[in-house]
This record gives C-alpha cells, sequence and structure tokens, in this order.
C-alpha cells in the first residue's frame, strides 16, 4: 500500500470515530423550545435537549 492510500485510509478513519452536533438556535420562550424540541424527537428520532443559554448582562444599560 502506498503512503498516500495509507494517509487516506488514516483521514477516511478518523472521519468515521468524528462526532458532530446539531446545534437549532435559540428562543426566547421555554415552552417554545420544548414543543420543538419534542417535534424533533417524534418526527427525526433524534435526542433534543433544552438547556439555558448564558446571557452576559451589558454594563451599557442596553
Amino acid at each position: 500500500m502506498s503512503q498516500q492510500q495509507m494517509e487516506s485510509k488514516d483521514i477516511h478513519n478518523k472521519t468515521l470515530r468524528q462526532r458532530y452536533r446539531i446545534i437549532t438556535g435559540a428562543f426566547v420562550d421555554k415552552v417554545i423550545a420544548e414543543q420543538v424540541a419534542k417535534e424533533i424527537k417524534e418526527r427525526y428520532g433524534l435526542t433534543a435537549y433544552v438547556i439555558p443559554e448564558h446571557v452576559e448582562k451589558s454594563g451599557s444599560g442596553f
């Protein structure tokens, strides 16, 4: 096996082990976020979590 083939195979194996996460976005209401998570679970069979988003307060008063 050539060096190029070995490198290609190694990259392919690493890709198979890599996991990816989908983040859909932020919602202003927890109830709506939970409804969307439920829809994702029911429609696509995926695990969906509703977690609070960390929002830093602005010191400028806005």
